[in-house]
């Protein structure tokens, strides 16, 4: 629950992951520049750092039940839920960091590319030249400012996009190497799709080639056991989606409760259409108004 000596983020509202409601008012001053603006390129600050201004189109896409959620929404949304986790300290339990689309994209294609070329071999240092994975490891990256070494966390979560047309969250535990994938699509209780793991699977083999080789060498990873196979599992209650395009909204949504320690069977799929629209009006910033990009 949000702290008594809490100031809340924005008017109005107070925390809790399962609260759809949008207090009276909130989203009068988003809907008057969505209509005044959607056929210009005039853009508004979010309330989130690291993001680029929106335009109009940007917020519909948020908002469109028939539309996926593009890179860009999910990196926003993101830096959102991870902006309150810093407003309401008390509400978020502290044993997490994050990984953003950059660092998937790598892991699962250029990087697992060079390593099934290079025979499986440990060489990090040719594999990873700009040492980007091992700023992601030392807490350097992402930058929206919650990037803590994994030495002092026990989960890091990311988004991944499979198959290019799904999002799937997973949260890979360091003290286990254990990676559990949320999926929308992955059955309730059941085995999941294969097509939708694999692409988890290939960050699960590079893991501990990666971490074996860079205990070598950078003294601040620390050992933690990761010298180990890392598995990857289901997480077989996670909520299922109605349609076709509500993964992504559906990933956010149980990325929020985890870290908050909400159970995720909790989250209702058929409020996905309202989920999208709380928060699109919690990133609106209507004091920031630009014109152009």
């Amino acid at each position: 629950m949000l702290g008594m000596t809490d100031t809340p983020m924005f008017p109005g509202f107070t925390y809790d992951p399962l609260d759809d409601q949008i207090p009276t008012g909130a989203e009068d001053d988003l809907l008057l520049w969505l209509g005044e603006n959607q056929e210009t390129d005039l853009t508004v600050e979010l309330s989130v750092e690291n993001i680029p201004p929106a335009t109009a189109h940007w917020f519909d896409s948020i908002w469109d039940d028939q539309g996926w959620l593009v890179s860009e929404n999910i990196d926003a949304i993101m830096n959102l839920i991870i902006l309150k986790a810093h407003k309401w300290p008390e509400t978020f339990n502290k044993w997490w960091t994050t990984v953003d689309l950059t660092f998937w994209a790598k892991m699962t294609n250029a990087v697992y590319v060079n390593w099934k070329k290079a025979d499986k071999r440990n060489d990090w240092a040719w594999l990873d030249e700009e040492n980007v994975v091992i700023d992601y490891i030392l807490g350097k990256l992402p930058l929206h400012g919650t990037g803590r070494a994994w030495l002092f966390v026990d989960k890091v979560f990311g988004v991944g996009h499979v198959t290019n047309n799904h999002w799937v969250l997973y949260k890979m535990c360091v003290s286990t190497q254990v990676i559990t994938v949320y999926d929308s699509l992955g059955g309730d209780g059941g085995r999941g799709n294969p097509r939708y793991l694999s692409p988890v699977r290939k960050l699960a083999s590079l893991m501990r080639g990666i971490c074996k080789d860079l205990l070598k060498s950078h003294k601040g990873l620390g050992s933690a056991g990761w010298k180990k196979p890392w598995v990857v599992q289901l997480c077989t209650h996670a909520p299922q989606q109605l349609d076709g395009s509500s993964c992504g909204i559906l990933c956010m949504k149980m990325f929020e409760c985890l870290i908050s320690d909400t159970n995720i069977r909790d989250i209702n799929p058929e409020r996905c259409s309202q989920f999208r629209k709380k928060y699109r009006v919690e990133m609106f910033d209507g004091k920031n108004i630009k014109k152009g990009r």
